[in-house]
């Protein structure tokens, strides 16, 4: 089924407002992101190795692209990084526009990348699927896309 097609037909790129970074411990917001225009959003957030630090992501939602009234709607387990190996990996949180609804929020989403312990080198990718739009690059989020090649 996917053999004809290409990974931006189907999934479009969503600046998550995380971008690849050292991290201090603390909590870092990301951009707003919205739900209208596609059913579901998956997240990544990489870690490298670095310091011995945990980090995981929280999502809020909102009403408003502001984020006004915001609500905490789900929470990552813990991705850890440590200076005495080459640990590291990536977490992965798929968020369905039907479980916002039954928290009665959204549509818009908030994620953010909470840090423990010592820095963590560490980036989040966001990308939305069952988009309501063909291909689904149609909704990128604007200019956030700076190159794409294609190699068949």
């Amino acid at each position: 089924m996917f053999a004809s097609r290409k990974f931006r037909d189907v999934f479009s790129e969503l600046n998550a407002g995380l971008p690849p970074a050292v991290y201090a411990a603390g909590s870092s917001i990301g951009s707003a992101l919205t739900m209208t225009g596609r059913n579901k959003m998956v997240f990544h957030l990489d870690a490298g190795s670095g310091g011995a630090a945990s980090a995981r992501m929280l999502f809020y939602a909102a009403s408003a692209s502001t984020g006004t009234g915001s609500t905490l709607v789900a929470s990552t387990g813990l991705l850890f990084a440590s200076a005495t190996s080459a640990s590291g990996g990536t977490l992965v949180a798929e968020i369905r526009g039907e479980f916002l609804g039954n928290q009665s929020t959204g549509p818009w989403l908030f994620p953010v990348l909470s840090v423990s312990g010592a820095s963590v080198v560490a980036g989040v990718h966001a990308n939305g699927f069952v988009e309501h739009y063909a291909p689904a690059s149609y909704n990128d989020t604007a200019a956030y896309v700076q190159l794409e090649n294609t190699f068949f």
